[in-house]
């Protein structure tokens, strides 16, 4: 479960399951990806390209990784040559990857509640 704005649906046209919203300007996504068989630095990065786009990779930042047995977390933000500022979070169980991300955000104001919804 994610807590996101009002409207949220899934998006038929996604190349992946996706769940999206706009709202108050900011874009708002939930992306479910291939979860990788090692989760290394390495794995996590191509993990948060496959969503953002490989345009968004010079300036992206990975921090906060947390690990437990049967959950792994990690926060990334990134700018990107078209558009602005994207913060995300990578949420990996067992079975699935998980991509929250929110574009264009002016003041943060629904950020953290959103990325740190998920449960």
């Amino acid at each position: 479960r994610v807590l996101m704005p009002p409207g949220a649906a899934h998006d038929a046209k996604a190349k992946s399951r996706t769940w999206k919203v706009t709202h108050e300007g900011a874009v708002y996504e939930v992306v479910e990806l291939a979860r990788p068989k090692k989760l290394d630095e390495q794995a996590m990065v191509k993990l948060v390209i496959l969503h953002v786009g490989i345009s968004c990779q010079k300036e992206m930042r990975l921090t906060g990784r947390v690990d437990t047995e049967k959950l792994s977390l990690l926060r990334y933000e990134t700018s990107c040559d078209k558009g602005g500022r994207r913060y995300g979070k990578l949420w990996i169980d067992g079975q699935r990857a998980l991509s929250l991300v929110v574009y264009d955000e002016q003041n943060g104001e629904h950020r953290d509640a959103f990325l740190d919804s998920i449960k």
